[in-house]
């Protein structure tokens, strides 16, 4: 026992009762709101269906040997870009991702030209209208994707953790609603029809 009377677990380690012992009660006990493995995978494979039904073209990948937090979607877009030097059209890629340390969607991208030369992330900033300020680092930023292990700029998870915490609890498909949301800040856009999954 150490002086709080809470037992050691060999070589000095203190053992809390308190600690949390499992990876959902971690994730819970570090963020006020999150969702389930399970509730990300069902909300997208409920997202990619009706998009089947819709032509609007969200792919829902299942990589390795079909793991949990191996399930995601993307979606490719063509976009106008007024801001570039060019004006040529950019190309965007967006995936929904879980990401466990936040138990959290995450909403990752990579942008291209029609040359396909990457966008840089102060190129995307300027072409989603963002205003130059402290804040744009920690909402859009560069991180490894949590599936593919690769560089992917990111509307940055403990954002969208916020988010959850003030919104959506009463939705029936939390990513349809947090994506409508946060969709329009990186200008994707949701078919109005996908409202009826919420």
């Amino acid at each position: 026992m150490d002086d709080l009377g809470r037992p050691l677990a060999g070589a000095g380690t203190i053992v809390d009762t308190d600690v949390v012992r499992s990876p959902a009660s971690f994730i819970s006990s570090t963020t006020k709101m999150h969702i389930s493995w399970e509730t990300f995978e069902k909300c997208i494979v409920q997202l990619q269906s009706l998009s089947d039904e819709l032509n609007d073209n969200w792919v829902l990948h299942k990589t390795g040997n079909q793991e949990e937090f191996t399930t995601f979607l993307t979606k490719k877009q063509a976009l106008s870009s007024d801001c570039l030097e060019n004006a040529s059209p950019i190309f965007i890629e967006y995936h929904v991702v879980y990401s466990i340390p936040y138990g959290a969607p995450i909403l990752c991208m990579n942008s291209w030209r029609s040359n396909g030369t990457l966008l840089t992330m102060e190129e995307l900033w300027k072409n989603f209208n963002f205003t130059e300020n402290e804040n744009m680092y920690s909402t859009l930023t560069q991180m490894d994707h949590a599936v593919l292990q690769r560089p992917f700029l990111t509307l940055h998870p403990c954002r969208t953790a916020e988010l959850l915490e003030h919104m959506f609890l009463n939705s029936k498909n939390i990513i349809v609603s947090w994506l409508s949301a946060v969709g329009p800040i990186v200008r994707l856009d949701l078919d109005i029809n996908y409202m009826k999954l919420t």
